[in-house]
């Protein structure tokens, strides 16, 4: 799993519902019509830097769902043809100032 830098993942409007999940509060917000556009922004940065290694990008959970209230952070998934190829893409995300967190073993 990669964090996105900064607040460019982030879009949030509408009213905040704060919820307490673990220690840290979770903030829902209403559906924002304008999260497909945040997507396809940061889509196209990552394809820009991605390239032919990228087989997919879409956008995913919550934010992704029209009139769902969601956490304002924009879920993407990039798929690349191979596990091998998992190390080159996670270099270049970096590029876009991405960094590693979690990969999907928890490693």
């Amino acid at each position: 799993m990669l964090e996105a830098p900064g607040d460019t993942s982030r879009a949030a409007t509408g009213s905040a519902q704060p919820l307490l999940l673990g220690k840290k509060p979770v903030i829902v917000v209403d559906y924002d019509p304008a999260w497909p556009a945040a997507f396809a922004r940061l889509r196209d940065r990552v394809a820009g830097v991605l390239g032919a290694l990228a087989a997919a990008i879409a956008h995913v959970g919550s934010t992704s769902v029209p009139g769902l209230a969601a956490k304002p952070i924009i879920d993407i998934d990039v798929v690349v043809p191979a596990a091998a190829d998992v190390p080159e893409a996670i270099r270049r995300l970096a590029l876009l100032g991405y960094r590693p967190t979690l990969d999907s073993r928890g490693e």
